[in-house]
């Protein structure tokens, strides 16, 4: 998210990237998305984890940003156009984010 939008300088409504499915599974993996960060014995994954269940073709992870009205910058997730969440942040008011606590998770500087 630019540094514009964010400070409510930019009239940017919108920030769009695009990839394949393939780049967006680890993505959601590394971020701890619920449902996606589970970790077991490969030899056993087959068993459990299908991709076309978990991440089929068309698959899409939005991050919707919103101003509440103390000008706090919250965030909302949303996968395969459905509310999801991250286990290890605590969320603002789920399922809500303070985008400076996002970012501090997604960089690593989380306490």
């Amino acid at each position: 998210m630019s540094s514009e939008a964010v400070s409510g300088s930019s009239l940017k409504v919108a920030d769009l990237r695009f990839g394949h499915d393939t780049g967006l599974l680890p993505l959601l993996g590394l971020i701890g998305v619920d449902g996606m960060c589970q970790r077991m014995k490969s030899d056993k994954s087959w068993e459990k984890w299908s991709t076309y269940d978990r991440i089929p073709m068309g698959s899409n992870l939005q991050m919707i940003f919103y101003r509440n009205s103390k000008d706090d910058i919250l965030v909302k997730l949303l996968f395969n156009e459905q509310e999801t969440s991250i286990p290890a942040l605590e969320p603002y008011r789920a399922p809500y984010y303070r985008w400076n606590d996002l970012k501090a998770y997604l960089s690593g500087k989380y306490e």
